[in-house]
């Protein structure tokens, strides 16, 4: 048995060996949010591309003011600078915002600024009563993106604001990595679908391939198949084969990973050739996980069978892996104090769900607050919970971390702040914490 943080290293080493021969696609840029960029994409064009109005108003020249001016003309968005007479003593331009700069003039004056005056001949005039400084109200050409100017880094999770900018400089396609391709494999003798009406005595409904299915689509993954089998290595061994023919880039197996009778899948995996890299987590939940690699093909990562190991393995095993073959950055985690006393086993990392508050202030800081109901099959108290609370391993003979101490914190999925809770239900009462 390894450390967490071992094993999680490991499979991240794997990634990495596999990033630069995950491939890249070209797409447009208007359907990559979600997507990471492959490559640095830089402005060809400044934006704005000329100086224009931030106001709607009057275009002076600032030299001239304060003093009482004609009205020469309009200027609206869309009219070209040059198409304006050349400036005169005591002249300006009525102007609106996004408009150019008529040639020869530097500032504007905004309208509710100046008072408009009546003429006999009923030319238009207005009076500027105050200095004006050069460029006052005026965009700059180039003031939001200059040519040459960085709108989308490699290795970056493109966004909808990179969307705009990128549709902003001109840039109708990006260059992104191809998405992950994963196929799940779940056993159980005892599985059967979740939309079975009625169970037999011993059946369990499969939650754990939906809520995969749910994820990873969330995670930005290509799921290119889902299967299930009972327990035999004969029909696990067939799946595995139809999964390898899809050429995935990590198969991921729920149950059939522990030490029981009917727990093949290691043995199995192994005996394809695969190299295993750990078996058996110093953790809770997910204890009996399993990470191996096929020589020139897929990883393979086997999680317990129960709901919430499978969630914890997700979001602490699976994850990691892909932000490695995606080349993104570390997630970092929030620290946050323990709001009561929490029991935990020595010796294990345990991710227990929580709910994370902010607090306020230094005084009150943030806190996180473990639910009752931890075992792993209990899916309830995720839907109360917005959180991960993850305890660290602990040598103390009486397992308890006191209210007060930090730990680590993460939302449940990545790139998820944290949110309301998803039910709004009173929190199951119970003691905090339990077994896998």
């Amino acid at each position: 048995m390894i450390s967490y943080f071992k094993a999680r290293q490991w499979m991240v080493d794997d990634a990495r060996s596999r990033a630069p021969h995950l491939g890249v696609e070209r797409m447009p840029a208007e359907g990559a949010a979600g997507r990471v960029s492959s490559e640095d994409v830089l402005s060809a064009h400044a934006v704005p591309g000329f100086d224009n109005s931030a106001m709607d108003g009057f275009a002076v020249r600032s030299h001239d003011c304060p003093a009482r001016l004609k009205v020469r003309g309009v200027v609206v968005a869309g009219d070209s600078s040059q198409t304006h007479p050349v400036p005169m003593d005591g002249a300006c331009f009525e102007i609106m915002t996004g408009a150019p700069i008529p040639v020869g003039y530097d500032a504007v004056v905004k309208v509710e600024d100046v008072r408009r005056l009546e003429t006999p001949s009923g030319a238009a005039e207005i009076e500027v009563r105050d200095p004006v400084p050069a460029g006052q109200h005026i965009r700059r050409a180039g003031l939001d993106f200059g040519r040459q100017s960085l709108v989308l880094a490699r290795g970056e999770r493109i966004a909808p604001e990179h969307v705009m900018a990128l549709a902003s400089v001109g840039v109708t396609e990006v260059s992104v990595r191809r998405l992950p391709r994963v196929a799940v494999i779940s056993t159980g003798g005892e599985i059967v679908s979740a939309g079975t009406a009625s169970l037999l005595p011993g059946q369990v409904r499969n939650s754990t391939t939906p809520y995969l299915l749910s994820a990873l689509a969330q995670y930005g993954v290509s799921v290119l198949s889902a299967m299930s089998c009972g327990d035999d290595p004969s029909q696990f061994l067939r799946a595995l084969a139809a999964a390898l023919e899809l050429k995935p880039d990590l198969i991921l197996t729920t149950g059939g990973v522990s030490k029981g009778k009917y727990d093949f899948i290691p043995e199995v995996v192994k005996a394809l050739g695969a190299k295993q890299l750990f078996h058996e987590v110093a953790m809770r939940p997910g204890k009996p996980g399993f990470f191996a690699s096929f020589s020139g093909g897929p990883a393979l990562f086997g999680m317990p069978g129960n709901p919430v190991s499978t969630a914890v393995a997700l979001r602490f095993f699976v994850w990691p892996w892909i932000e490695a073959l995606l080349d993104l950055p570390e997630e970092p985690a929030v620290w946050a104090e323990l709001d009561a006393d929490a029991a935990k086993p020595p010796e294990l990392q345990c991710f227990y769900k929580a709910t994370f508050s902010q607090g306020a202030g230094e005084v009150d800081g943030p806190k996180v607050s473990l639910h009752a109901g931890q075992p792993s099959f209990m899916v309830r108290p995720i839907l109360e919970s917005n959180a991960w609370a993850v305890l660290p391993e602990t040598q103390t003979p009486v397992a308890k971390l006191a209210a007060g101490v930090k730990v680590r914190v993460f939302p449940l999925h990545p790139n998820q702040a944290f949110g309301s809770i998803h039910s709004r239900r009173a929190p199951a009462e119970g003691p905090a914490g339990g077994c896998c």
